[in-house]
């Protein structure tokens, strides 16, 4: 197919970036870099599936945030993926809430999974592309700086509390009553929890943090100068979904 051998062929880091495409997006969502790159060629599948279905397609979670930094860098995603490789634009539809929104979302996801299986011949990788259920889990999503505030995983905070309760039953013992097993108690405890930050860090970013101050910034270039945002018809997909989008 032409257009899948044009989206192969497209380009998402600047080789002349100091922190290209792929950089900032493992950073903005703490993620490794073999993970990143999978998830940019996950978003690479969904472009076609969104091109070429007479449906709207819907991303996992994952791979819209692919999408929503890709936006951020206009001319690339407007000009060079939109107008040059797609030939149509492709516009990024949130859910505007409510049951019969989540119901028709739902329906797009397990739809765009089974055609997932028809276009490349093989299940969507489940830690990209997780069930519906998964999917559209309620989530509570909010932008952190990491510089100016911890952020301590539930998961962290549980284990944290067990290792923490099961020193507290052996501090019953008489080797813990000159107080230095407090002293210990608390250091593993403290040590616990910043290994599990640092194993899971990262936050979400948003377009305003991606753009940045340069030229060409989210504010800085229109919609009809990046040629297609008004254009009529345009790709099938581009269904964002719920699950907190």
């Amino acid at each position: 197919m032409e257009l899948w051998r044009r989206l192969q062929g497209f380009e998402f880091d600047d080789v002349d970036a100091a922190w290209p495409f792929s950089a900032r997006l493992a950073a903005e969502n703490g993620w490794t870099r073999a993970y990143t790159m999978r998830a940019i060629e996950e978003y690479r599948r969904f472009l076609l599936l969104a091109a070429t279905g007479d449906e709207p397609a819907t991303p996992s979670d994952d791979v819209d945030q692919v999408w929503h930094l890709h936006m951020c860098y206009t001319r690339s995603y407007w000009i060079e993926l939109c107008r040059q490789t797609l030939g149509a634009p492709l516009h990024h539809g949130p859910t505007r809430g409510g049951a019969t929104e989540d119901a028709r979302y739902r329906r797009q996801y397990e739809r765009t999974l089974a055609r997932y299986r028809e276009a490349f011949g093989e299940p969507a990788p489940p830690d990209l592309w997780p069930p519906v259920e998964q999917r559209f889990a309620p989530r509570r999503w909010r932008r952190v700086d990491l510089g100016s505030a911890f952020v301590v995983p539930r998961r962290a905070v549980s284990s944290a509390v067990v290792a923490l309760l099961a020193l507290l039953t052996v501090g019953c013992s008489p080797m813990w009553s000159d107080g230095r097993g407090l002293g210990v108690l608390l250091l593993f405890v403290l040590v616990l929890v910043i290994v599990r930050m640092i194993r899971r860090g990262g936050g979400r970013g948003g377009c305003a943090d991606a753009c940045g101050g340069g030229a060409g910034g989210c504010a800085g270039m229109g919609c009809g100068d990046a040629g297609g945002c008004g254009d009529a018809g345009g790709c099938g997909g581009g269904g964002c979904g719920g699950g907190g989008n």
